[in-house]
């Protein structure tokens, strides 16, 4: 099992400092969040105008690996006719290793007609993961309500089914299942060994993706289960606000912190 960072966790950061955080805090590896920008969300900032080629190199010279990719869009506009990023094609293409999965937010749309939609778009979504899921773990992940959007897959029996009925895995976000009040447990038992990766952190008073152990979420029982699903990936995706204002001295303390209740989690 694999103990990585969300790159994007520091966003606001030149991407080589974020680099450097990670790679001080005694991280091997981390997930790669593509920039994305689309709907009302913006993502992975300190990559905008940077190549996969440039990041890709950047990664190694720092002597990380890449763990995960994370496609973190999934806002089909106007009439797409796919909800994944072209540029996931070319991060793929100048890879230097072979990674552990892809993560993939299910396609949401803002429309009055969703169900329509869905049925009809989903063909060609299964379509998209089928000609990636032969060479790597698709997984796909449970994110919360978007006021306006349609969502599917939010039901955990939806989840499991797409999961199995078109070989494709699952990514389970804490903060996502928390915020629409299903309990972490409850949903690992159900979705069972399709869970190949977590998006891992606590959630606290309607505060979402704060570190593990200052929320209300049982991470450590969850993080123990964890080991019978044969889960290949442990991401650590934790943004706050307040981390702007922390010097990167804190932030590596806190990184190292979280790796330590991990690995003693799940030891």
């Amino acid at each position: 099992m694999k103990i990585a960072v969300a790159s994007a966790t520091f966003y606001y950061l030149p991407f080589e400092e974020t680099l450097d955080i990670i790679s001080k805090a005694g991280f091997k590896y981390l997930e790669l969040d593509m920039y994305w920008k689309g709907g009302e969300w913006e993502m992975a900032q300190h990559l905008k105008d940077i190549s996969p080629q440039t990041v890709i190199d950047l990664i190694c010279n720092k002597g990380l690996e890449i763990s995960s990719i994370h496609d973190g869009g999934g806002v089909v506009e106007k009439d797409s006719t796919s909800a994944i990023d072209p540029m996931l094609y070319e991060y793929l293409s100048v890879m230097k290793k072979d990674i552990e999965c892809i993560v993939f937010h299910p396609p949401h749309k803002k429309t009055n007609d969703g169900e329509n939609w869905w049925s009809q778009f989903k063909h060609a979504y299964i379509s998209e993961l089928s000609s990636l899921n032969n060479k790597y773990t698709v997984c796909v992940e449970n994110i919360p309500d978007f006021e306006y959007y349609f969502v599917p897959l939010k039901s955990l029996e939806d989840l499991y089914e797409f999961s199995l009925d078109n070989k494709v895995f699952v990514n389970i976000d804490t903060t996502h299942f928390a915020q629409r009040d299903i309990d972490i447990i409850q949903a690992l038992d159900i979705l069972g060994d399709r869970v190949k990766s977590v998006h891992l952190s606590d959630y606290c008073k309607n505060t979402s993706h704060v570190f593990p152990g200052e929320g209300i979420l049982d991470l450590k029982h969850f993080l123990r289960s964890l080991l019978k699903n044969k889960t290949t990936v442990i991401t650590l995706e934790c943004t706050l606000d307040k981390f702007h204002k922390l010097s990167k001295d804190e932030l590596i303390r806190r990184l190292r912190t979280a790796r330590d209740y991990i690995e003693n989690a799940i030891a």
